[in-house]
């Protein structure tokens, strides 16, 4: 599995901008299907479980875009191409860990 988790600011609802590439979405360990707006705490931890895009020839494509309330993203050891525009507009961003698989960050 491919996953990116991930923590946002208190009382968010909007979680993600596409599930395109996405296969699955898990608060806490518990699968809350495909939705791109779900209610999470400060606390609780979203993990994406996404799937390779042969379009764009990487993992979480445009996945965050926009997401305002986003504060931490995690890219798991099993990914090594991230999508362009993962995290563009992403203005509480704080921190990035990049696994170690990752040899290619697109860019647009």
């Amino acid at each position: 599995m491919a996953s990116i988790k991930c923590r946002y600011l208190d009382g968010t609802s909007k979680i993600c901008y596409t599930t395109d590439y996405v296969n699955d979405i898990k608060v806490n360990g518990v699968s809350i299907g495909l939705v791109t707006n779900y209610n999470v705490n400060s606390g609780d931890e979203v993990e994406f479980d996404v799937r390779y895009s042969s379009n764009t020839g990487s993992y979480g494509y445009n996945l965050f875009f926009g997401i305002k309330t986003l504060v931490s993203v995690e890219i798991g050891d099993e990914i090594d191409y991230v999508g362009s525009q993962m995290c563009t507009n992403c203005t509480a961003l704080e921190t990035l860990k990049i696994g170690s698989a990752v040899r290619s960050i697109h860019t647009s």
